[in-house]
């Protein structure tokens, strides 16, 4: 929903735009279709008040189950495949 209902009810309803957060990728992460990708994390905060996102090991989108061990869904672009440790993407945390 926070991906894309969200921004149609805001510009429906002519509330003002806010930046969606990003979060620092702290692992590497490989994705060969050409998708765009909703990588499920575990979300930590740096001294410095940046947004750190961990990867959380699962068996795909249908796993259900594994909702439970994350925090949010950071946003990986299509037309990428390999997705490096530091790198920021936008993050929608459900937690």
């Amino acid at each position: 929903m926070s991906r894309y209902f969200r921004p149609w009810l805001d510009q429906c309803l002519k509330i003002e735009e806010v930046p969606q957060p990003t979060a620092e990728l702290l692992e590497g992460v490989s994705f060969r279709p050409n998708l765009t990708y909703f990588l499920e994390v575990r979300i930590s905060y740096a001294a410095s008040a940046r947004i750190l996102a961990s990867p959380v090991k699962g068996n795909g989108s249908g796993d259900l189950a594994n909702l439970v061990d994350g925090d949010a869904f950071i946003e990986l672009p299509q037309g990428k495949d390999t997705f490096k440790k530091g790198e920021r993407y936008p993050v929608y945390i459900y937690r």
